[in-house]
């Protein structure tokens, strides 16, 4: 009996060990239909690490996990591109708007399983941003950031105001 009992805790020990491999969806590419799956949960570390560092205004942080060539698609059709460009822009935001807080509500991690060219991963984040004062309104976020060893790479930002039953 114990042998058994040993044989199932491995088969399940092993059987849920590895969930990158679920498929949780899928995209298109030119027709294709590309597989996406769970991926590193890890990378949500930057996330998280990224916006906490905002959050205290630690901007070398915010650089190190950005890569040098990093590109930005805002919400409006905006593009910012490099670290540098990145950095000079926060620091006006910051100056104009001091007390801008965000707050992660949720993250994923997914792995876009491309047949000809190297996975991509990507990790989606549902953020609340406030500002502190009523210089602006409280915005709704989802950034959806590519990762490569370990900084983001390209970042996508789609946002909506809150109105007011959504604010506490």
């Amino acid at each position: 009996m114990n042998k058994n009992l040993t044989i199932i805790i491995a088969f399940l020990l092993l059987g849920c060990s590895n969930t990158n491999n679920v498929k949780i969806g899928y995209e298109q590419d030119e027709g294709n239909i590309i597989d996406i799956n769970s991926g590193p949960v890890e990378s949500t570390n930057v996330i998280k690490n990224y916006f906490d560092a905002y959050n205290i205004r630690d901007y070398e942080t915010i650089q190190s996990l950005e890569h040098d060539d990093v590109t930005f698609y805002g919400p409006n059709g905006e593009l910012v591109v490099g670290t540098e460009e990145h950095y000079k822009l926060s620091k006006e935001f910051l100056t104009a708007y001091p007390n801008t807080k965000w707050t992660i509500n949720w993250s994923v991690s997914t792995d876009v399983m491309f047949n000809e060219k190297p996975v991509e991963n990507w990790v989606t984040s549902g953020l609340s941003i406030t500002f502190g004062d009523d210089s602006m309104s409280d915005i709704s976020r989802v950034v959806d950031a590519k990762i490569i060893d370990g900084k983001m790479k390209t970042v996508y930002i789609y946002q909506r105001q809150l109105n007011e039953s959504e604010i506490e």
